[in-house]
C-alpha cells in the first residue's frame, strides 16, 4: 500500500479506538456495569429495548427479570434517569443520580415517575388491578459520591446485593412468587409499550427506506 493509503487506514483505526474509549469511559461511568455480565454482554445488547431487558448476570442472581430504562426531559431533576427492574415477586425502581448527591425530593420524583410511566401502563392489565406486585424504591448514587448511603441511598457498586437483601427479606415475612414468567412478560410488555412501539417504527421506517433506495438504485 501506499503512503495514501496507510494514512487513510491510520485515521480509520484511531477514529475507531476513540470512539471505544468514549464508550468504555461512558460504559464504566453508567449503571450499566451493575446489570450486565460485562462491557461485551452490554455493547451486544445495546442496540434494542428488547436486548438491554435481559441480562446474563441478572438471570444467574435473580432469575426471571426484566429491565426497563427510562430517562426525564427535565435534566435539572435529580435523578432524571431510571431502571426498573421487574421481578416476578416485586418490582425495584432504581432512580439513577449523576451528581454528587440526590436533591431533598429524590424519592418523591422516583414515585412519580412511576406512577406516570409505568404504573399507568401497568393499571390497564387486569392482571395488575387482580395482583400488583411490591414496588421498592432507590436513589442509585454514583461509587464515588461522598453522601453517605442510607436508606432509600444506594451506591451502584451495593445496588445488587440491596435488591438481593430486600427480596430475602420479603421472602423470609412470608411473600412468595407473585407473578409467573409469562405474566412477568405480559407486565413488562404494557410497561415497555410506548419504547418497543417506537423502535418497532424507527426499524420498520428504516427498512422502507433502505428498500426504496435500493429499487432507485437498482
Amino acid at each position: 500500500m501506499d503512503v495514501f493509503t496507510w494514512g487513510f487506514v491510520a485515521v480509520i483505526l484511531l477514529l475507531a479506538a476513540a470512539k471505544f474509549l468514549f464508550d468504555w469511559r461512558m460504559y464504566k461511568n453508567s449503571v450499566y456495569p451493575v446489570f450486565y455480565a460485562g462491557y461485551t454482554e452490554y455493547r451486544m445488547r445495546k442496540k434494542s429495548v428488547e436486548g438491554m431487558s435481559e441480562s446474563y448476570a441478572l438471570k444467574d442472581d435473580l432469575g426471571a427479570h426484566r429491565l426497563l430504562y427510562h430517562a426525564l426531559r427535565d435534566t435539572s431533576r435529580s435523578p432524571n434517569a431510571f431502571v426498573t427492574l421487574f421481578l416476578t415477586d416485586g418490582i425495584y425502581v432504581c432512580g439513577v443520580v449523576t451528581g454528587q448527591k440526590p436533591q431533598k425530593d429524590a424519592l418523591r420524583i422516583c414515585r412519580e415517575f412511576f406512577a406516570e410511566n409505568v404504573e399507568k401502563r401497568l393499571r390497564e392489565l387486569t392482571l395488575w388491578r387482580e395482583k400488583p406486585l411490591p414496588v421498592t424504591y432507590r436513589i442509585v448514587l454514583p461509587d464515588k459520591s461522598a453522601y453517605a448511603e442510607n436508606t432509600p441511598c444506594v451506591k451502584r457498586a451495593h445496588l445488587l446485593a440491596e435488591i438481593k437483601k430486600l427480596r430475602a427479606e420479603a421472602l423470609r415475612k412470608g411473600g412468595g412468587t407473585g407473578w409467573s414468567e409469562a405474566q412477568l412478560e405480559q407486565g413488562f410488555r404494557a410497561a415497555a409499550a410506548d419504547a418497543l412501539r417506537e423502535e418497532k417504527a424507527s426499524s420498520l421506517s428504516f427498512l422502507l427506506t433502505k428498500d426504496k433506495e435500493d429499487r432507485k438504485n437498482a
